[in-house]
């Protein structure tokens, strides 16, 4: 009986971190995936892919933000769509990039992370009521996606972004359908 007990208490405290964890990484989505924000995609020449640093756990359980980096850029290649350097992005009308960003935390009792991964379009934009103000903004995300993985299952972190790159690339080709 001391023994259901203790166990329940486990399953208690690892349910109270991923809902927390959960909920500290909510945040609203500026711009999505549809015919609006598709249009934003409209004549891009190329992009860059920034991927934002990962989690030191994740780094030494194996999965590397030159690993993501990776995938994002062959994905694109094989799609078709150019991937620009900095300085090519930079000079490119919009300077645009393609933001990848993996959050995740590791409960070391279970060896459980709690993970979110999102990927959206940014680019420079003009205000319309101020035609002279340019600002940087999200164009087109995805929703992302939030779950648990066991520490010795990340490729599921990784699918999760080449499912999300996919589907920039599904909305990227309906918008220019000639490249």
């Amino acid at each position: 009986m001391m023994a259901s007990k203790k166990s329940m208490i486990v399953l208690m405290g690892c349910s109270l971190f991923v809902v927390i964890s959960l909920i500290l990484w909510s945040r609203p989505s500026f711009a999505t995936d549809n015919v609006f924000s598709r249009s934003s995609l409209r004549d891009l020449k190329g992009i860059e892919v920034y991927v934002e640093n990962i989690s030191p756990d994740l780094e030494r359980d194996g999965l590397t933000r030159d690993q993501i980096q990776t995938d994002v850029v062959q994905m694109l290649q094989k799609a078709g769509i150019e991937v620009f350097g900095a300085d090519e992005s930079h000079q490119a009308p919009g300077a645009p990039y393609l933001r990848v960003k993996v959050d995740a935390k590791k409960d070391w009792g279970t060896k459980l992370y709690a993970y979110s991964t999102h990927v959206e379009l940014r680019q420079l934009v003009v205000l319309v009521r101020t035609p002279n103000i340019m600002v940087g903004g999200i164009t087109w995300s995805t929703p992302g996606e939030e779950g648990t993985v066991a520490a010795t299952n990340l490729i599921k972190i990784r699918k999760s972004v080449r499912e999300q790159v996919d589907k920039f690339i599904e909305a990227y080709r309906e918008t220019n359908p000639s490249n």
